[in-house]
């Protein structure tokens, strides 16, 4: 499986970083004034936490910084997927 990533600047990165670590603590803050600190919540919010930090975790993931470069990589893919099916 291939996952592409249509790439966004650094101030959208950060921007975006910064807006989900802010909702994270908010929920937290929440919890604790509102909903008594469960701590079944808070485990929850954990989870969120890392799955945020591991999303942002350069693996096998091919980056796509324009629209033309993604139209360029599909047509490499239907050519080389292509080539495949004729041998």
């Amino acid at each position: 499986m291939k996952i592409l990533v249509l790439k966004e600047s650094l101030l959208q990165s950060i921007l975006s970083d910064v807006f989900t670590f802010a909702c994270l603590l908010f929920s937290v803050w929440f919890n604790f004034h509102y909903c008594g600190g469960s701590y079944f919540l808070n485990g929850v919010l954990l989870v969120m936490f890392i799955l945020m930090i591991m999303s942002r975790v350069d693996r096998n993931v091919n980056k796509i910084y324009t629209v033309e470069d993604l139209l360029k990589y599909a047509e490499e893919q239907k050519r080389s997927q292509n080539e495949k099916s004729d041998m």
